[in-house]
């Protein structure tokens, strides 16, 4: 006997039905018909609710003497309430005829709902229309997992970084899901993707960009040496001048990217050795400024410099800036007094900093390439091997967890050695 808990909603009643035979409670909705006190039930399980299936119940508000009958088959009529009240779950592949710009429409006037930031959502309707415009009048019924392949592997040989393929993975990840919860695809065809052989693609090109015979290892920590390098090269070339102080900034402190582009001269307090960490560049409404909401609440932070980061940063101000600023006279840009800047005193794009980052990196004898967030990895590795203590390392980063900050961590083989270095079997 089935066993029932129900309550009114605007269109039927919602509850809670007590299949026999089976082992749990499954949540069912049903809708009511008011000839003979008999509802037609929709009963949906499942992973992720997408089975369903359909019965007749009869005396509804009288659990006693309650009856259900399965239908195997929809006739007209039931068909028709289905369509009225749940045409999601019919059994059609696609629900709606919409093209991929569609889809992307609608994707993000439902994320402009959520707490997605605005920028952000800007950010990514930007990379689609850049790289996946191409996909814009088709069908989403003829886009699959061999379509999306395709398009992963093109922007990979465009671009040539993970980075790249991640952001536009998560991208495309977000508006298919939203799609699969939709109905508008039957089948999560997203975890189909072979990753893998994009990957070979994606290494291939970043051979190419960098020109090197060593390709990119992802799980490489640069040394100190491999920083000194970047930094001097740096400061002697006319064209990659702020990789400098990237390198500097990140090294000293592992500092986010976007963190470096936002530091001003009266940030950093060289009397009492501090340095204040409370916003960052970002494009906002395609122009570049400063955005004083950071990545997480820790974020916001003050951090020690230490001698040698002073004389760097000293150095950086003194041959770089102050240099700019007599060549530029009143046309620099004082009233910013960014540390990452164009020659002008000017925002400067992320983009450009990537491609100078790259390139300074490429032409670099015997230096093995590492990303500018791996400055971060080091950063953090090497606090660790001088043992400051995790909720000081977790503040330095600016991490609201330290969890996060155990991911960072990185141990050498070296520095393991002098732990077991003494271990025997004797002792």
């Amino acid at each position: 006997m089935a066993s029932i808990t129900k309550r009114k909603n605007g269109i039927g009643y919602q509850g809670v039905l007590t299949i026999p035979g089976q082992e749990k409670r499954v949540q069912k909705w049903f809708y009511a018909k008011t000839k003979k006190d008999v509802a037609f039930l929709i009963s949906e399980y499942g992973k992720n609710n997408d089975i369903a299936e359909y019965y007749f119940v009869e005396n509804l508000t009288n659990p006693a003497k309650m009856k259900y009958i399965k239908i195997d088959k929809l006739n007209h009529e039931t068909k028709e309430l289905v369509q009225k009240y749940r045409p999601d779950l019919l059994d059609k592949t696609f629900t709606k005829d919409i093209t991929f710009k569609e889809l992307v429409a609608e994707w993000s006037n439902y994320k402009s709902k959520t707490n997605l930031e605005e920028n952000s959502l800007h950010t990514y309707l930007v990379r689609i229309k850049s790289n996946l415009s191409c996909l814009y009048d088709t069908k989403i019924q003829n886009i699959n997992e061999d379509v999306l392949e395709r398009e992963y592997i093109r922007i990979c040989e465009k671009f040539g970084f993970k980075r790249v393929l991640r952001v536009h993975k998560g991208i495309i990840t977000s508006i298919f899901h939203y799609a699969y919860k939709k109905k508008y695809y039957k089948e999560y065809f997203i975890d189909k993707i072979d990753f893998k052989n994009i990957e070979k693609f994606d290494k291939t090109a970043l051979k190419k960009i960098i020109d090197k015979e060593n390709i990119y290892d992802e799980e490489y920590i640069p040394t100190s040496a491999d920083i000194v390098k970047v930094i001097n090269y740096s400061m002697q070339s006319e064209l990659y001048k702020e990789v400098a102080i990237i390198a500097i900034m990140g090294a000293f402190f592992g500092l986010r990217q976007s963190e470096i582009m936002g530091i001003q001269l009266h940030d950093i307090d060289f009397k009492n050795s501090m340095l204040s960490i409370y916003k960052q560049v970002k494009r906002i409404n395609g122009k570049l400024q400063f955005k004083y909401k950071m990545k997480t609440k820790d974020s916001a932070r003050i951090n020690a410099i230490p001698p040698e980061a002073q004389k760097y940063i000293k150095l950086y101000i003194d041959k770089v800036l102050k240099e700019n600023m007599i060549f530029y006279g009143s046309d620099y840009r004082h009233d910013l007094a960014l540390l990452v800047c164009k020659a002008d005193g000017d925002f400067i794009a992320h983009s450009v900093v990537d491609d100078h980052w790259r390139k300074c990196l490429s032409s670099i004898p015997d230096l093995k390439y590492f990303s500018m967030h791996k400055l971060r990895h080091y950063h953090t590795s090497y606090v660790t091997k001088i043992q400051m203590p995790e909720k000081l390392m977790q503040q330095r980063l600016g991490h609201s967890n330290v969890k996060m900050t155990h991911h960072y961590m990185h141990v050498s083989p070296k520095d393991e050695l002098k732990y077991i270095n003494d271990m025997s079997l004797n002792s």
